[in-house]
């Protein structure tokens, strides 16, 4: 292969993913001849620096591609199989997360930065990759072409050999290509405002199907601030509609994806509420993003009755009531509410101090969990501040102990150092599970191609790509992916833009990038006024200023920029009338 990482036989840009690397130095300028007398030649003058930089970027330009702009992986496959691979180091905005790269241009200026976190903002006429993905060529007022015609694609970059060519069968072309995308969390809908914000020719223009059971989008990490009504539900929980509104590329269905026919190319779907009768959607590239839903173990009777999974809107509300009720029962028999939480984790830590400081002593929170700890994934600056900040609000840790029984009044906990001797019966007004997650691929069959499923989760290659199934992609909680499945937020962020962008490459012959996870720090809500912020530097913040940092970074994630620019009047406007 070239320095540029295609084949010197031309042709595609190979079947393997792409790690993104330094760019190869142009080639050294030749030595000037000597004068005819013997002298030195005069040195002419020398180039300013934007000539310079016009010159050198010219040099590490690829000859442009013989086929139209409208390639895609069925030339890839024709190309060399030793393609470079690139790691697509994305970042979408977060704590520790450096500035993303310059984009240089060449000639008319630079590409335009890419889009404030996360993606799904701005557009221009310039294409914006993952972080560490190579610049686009042009920029905002020349780089898109005019009329109608096919973008410029961006050079692609100085890369290491694949670790494999790609399993897919060619695909033919498509134009005007069917996108369906199936689950609105923050891996479907962050990747359907990636694929929107790409630049498509007239020709490659698409149709994007966003398709989730549930009206609303729902940003967990702050699903507890909503089940105590210190946010509103609308902040927290969007509805598609409007934050979909100005996306004429995005269509929004409301339904639930029942089985999907790889080789057919359909996915077909239930309207909500079974109105309707089932649909076979055709498309010509599916993003699985179904995510996960709570772990509720059989065995324990009164758990799918009497306990509040925290993992949705409705949970949210429902949980919400259920609180507010147990409250004013306890103020009428002037004894606090007994509440329990259930998991030790992440969620069960900021729920247990969530409640605690919004109800103070109108409840007693205990929070149980069957390791001798809690949050066991978490940096250690993170769990200090968890321990202190359950201490500080009179929450009782009841460690190395499982649920066994749960009633409308009570809740029966075994502790597993203590036997059977250590059964013991507590009064709960009100349960809150959060004791885990498990993929929701099961509800989905043929997502993975006919192959087994991984732990529950559809296997994928390093693009996201499912080996199995040509034109499928998977990612977050349904995918299991290698070298970094953490299932956060911010990882299903991360593989949005990555998925986004590879569908996007792959239809417009643009080289696929691999994904690999980038650790940006960790953030948790540990009550009203206070939070823990762990950052990649070593550096970690807690109390009120973690707290306004913690609210800042989410703003910054909020899915589209209008729905931002509510949120951020909202907040604005209640922390002036608190003040």
């Amino acid at each position: 292969p070239t320095t540029d990482g295609r084949s010197s036989s031309g042709g595609g840009t190979g079947g393997g993913c792409r790690r993104l690397g330094g760019r190869a130095a142009p080639p050294p300028a030749a030595a000037s001849p000597p004068h005819p007398r013997g002298r030195r030649r005069a040195r002419p003058h020398a180039p300013t620096h934007r000539r310079r930089r016009n010159e050198e970027a010219q040099a590490q330009r690829p000859p442009p591609p013989a086929r139209h702009a409208l390639a895609t992986e069925e030339e890839e496959a024709g190309g060399s199989r030793t393609g470079g691979t690139a790691a697509a180091a994305t970042a979408t905005g977060g704590v520790g997360q450096a500035d993303a790269a310059r984009r240089g241009g060449g000639g008319g200026g630079g590409g335009p930065p890419p889009p404030p976190p996360p993606p799904g903002g701005g557009g221009g006429g310039g294409v914006s990759p993952p972080r560490g993905a190579p610049p686009p060529r042009g920029g905002g007022g020349g780089g898109g072409g005019g009329g109608g015609g096919a973008p410029p694609p961006p050079p692609p970059p100085a890369s290491t050999p694949a670790t494999g060519a790609s399993p897919w069968a060619p695909l033919p072309p498509v134009l005007h290509p069917r996108i369906a995308v199936v689950g609105g969390g923050f891996g479907g809908l962050y990747a359907a405002l990636k694929l929107a914000a790409l630049p498509w020719s007239r020709l490659q223009r698409p149709t994007i199907t966003l398709i989730d059971a549930s009206p609303r989008f729902v940003f967990l990490p702050m699903l507890y601030e909503a089940a105590v009504g210190t946010a509103a539900g609308w902040e927290v929980a969007p509805r598609y509609a409007e934050l979909l509104a100005s996306e004429p590329l995005i269509t929004y269905m409301q339904a639930t994806a029942t089985e999907v026919d790889a080789d057919g190319g359909t996915v077909t779907v239930v309207p909500a509420g079974g109105a309707g009768a089932p649909v076979a959607l055709p498309y010509d590239r599916l993003v699985v993003a179904v995510g996960g839903k709570p772990s509720l173990p059989d065995g324990i009777p009164g758990l799918d009755t009497h306990a509040y999974p925290l993992h949705s809107y409705e949970g949210a509300v429902a949980l919400k009531g259920a609180l507010t009720a147990a409250v004013a029962a306890g103020r009428r028999r002037r004894s606090p509410a007994a509440i329990v939480v259930v998991g030790g984790g992440y969620s069960g830590v900021e729920m247990a101090t969530t409640v605690a400081s919004r109800y103070g002593a109108d409840v007693t929170v205990s929070l149980v969990t069957a390791g001798d700890g809690i949050m066991p994934a978490a940096a250690a600056a993170s769990q200090a501040a968890g321990v202190a900040a359950l201490t500080a609000q009179g929450v009782s840790l009841v460690p190395r102990t499982r649920v066994a029984a749960i009633t409308a009044e009570s809740v029966t906990l075994v502790n597993a150092s203590a036997g059977t001797g250590g059964t013991v019966v507590t009064p709960a007004d009100v349960v809150v599970w959060t004791a885990g997650a498990v993929p929701a691929t099961a509800g989905v069959p043929g997502v993975s191609g006919g192959t087994p499923l991984v732990g529950g989760k559809v296997a994928v290659d390093e693009c996201l790509r499912v080996p199995a199934a040509p034109g499928v992609y998977a990612l977050g909680d349904a995918a299991a992916v290698t070298g970094g499945d953490a299932p956060t937020a911010a990882a299903a962020v991360q593989q949005a833009e990555v998925v986004g962008w590879n569908v996007w490459a792959g239809l417009t012959g643009r080289a696929p990038l691999a994904y690999a996870q980038v650790y940006l720090g960790e953030m948790l809500t540990l009550g009203e006024r206070a939070a823990s912020v762990a950052t990649p530097f070593g550096v970690s913040l807690d109390g009120p200023a973690a707290a306004a940092v913690r609210r800042a970074a989410y703003l910054a994630r909020m899915p589209t920029a209008g729905h931002r620019g509510r949120v951020a009047v909202s907040w604005g406007t209640a922390a002036l009338l608190s003040a």
